[in-house]
C-alpha cells in the first residue's frame, strides 16, 4: 500500500509541486492554490496513515502514535477543506463525487477522533480503518481512471472512477468487520 501510495505522489501530486506554470496545472490553474493546499494535507494524512496502523508503535511509543495520529487528522482537515472548494470548482457529476468523497474522509476520521477521545478503542481502530480507505481513495482513483474500462462512461468516466474509488472499498471493508456478526448464530 505505502509503494502505490508512494508511486503515485510520484507521478501525480510531485508534478503540480514542480511545474510553476499554467502547462503544469492544466484545468487547475485558476485554483491552483486551492490544489497545492488539498496536495499537502492529502500527502500528509496519506505518508502519516500507515503509522496509526503499526501496533509496535502504538503500544511501545504511544505519545508518537498520537503526534502521528494528530498530525493526520490536521492533513485531513487541510486536505478536505480544499477540496470541498475544488468540489464546487469542477464538472458538475466529478465535483459530487469528490464533495462526498470530502463529507466520508471527513465523517471517518471525525467518528475515529471520537471513538478515542471516549476511549472505545475497537470502534477507534476501525473507524481509522475506514478513514484510511477513504484517504486512500485518490490514489485508487488514479490507477483506475486510465484503465479502458472506464472510457465507455465517456464524459461521466471521472465521476464513475470518483465514486467508485471510495465507495467501493468502504463497502468490502465493512462486510470484513461485519462477518463474524453474521456468521456466528444466535443461541
Amino acid at each position: 500500500m505505502l509503494a502505490a501510495a508512494t508511486v503515485f505522489w510520484l507521478r501525480d501530486p510531485l508534478s503540480y509541486l514542480m511545474g510553476t506554470g499554467e502547462e503544469a496545472f492544466g484545468r487547475y490553474w485558476a485554483n491552483r492554490g486551492w490544489l497545492l493546499w488539498h496536495i499537502a494535507g492529502g500527502t500528509v494524512a496519506l505518508f502519516a496513515g500507515p503509522f496509526q496502523f503499526w501496533s509496535g508503535m502504538r503500544r511501545k511509543l504511544p505519545r508518537i502514535h498520537r503526534l502521528s495520529g494528530y498530525t493526520y487528522i490536521g492533513g485531513i482537515l487541510v486536505g478536505g477543506a480544499s477540496s470541498f472548494y475544488l468540489a464546487f470548482n469542477t464538472l458538475p457529476d466529478f465535483g459530487a463525487a469528490l464533495f462526498f468523497l470530502g463529507v466520508a474522509w471527513w465523517v471517518t476520521t471525525g467518528m475515529a477522533f471520537i471513538a478515542i477521545r471516549n476511549r472505545r478503542i475497537d470502534s477507534h481502530k476501525e473507524w481509522m480503518m475506514r478513514s484510511y480507505v477513504v484517504t486512500f481513495a485518490f490514489v485508487s482513483f488514479r490507477y483506475m481512471v486510465d484503465l479502458p474500462l472506464f472510457e465507455a462512461f465517456g464524459q461521466s468516466r471521472l465521476a464513475t472512477a470518483g465514486w467508485i474509488s471510495w465507495v467501493v472499498p468502504l463497502m468490502f471493508l465493512e462486510v470484513v468487520f461485519q462477518w463474524k456478526n453474521v456468521r456466528s448464530k444466535t443461541k
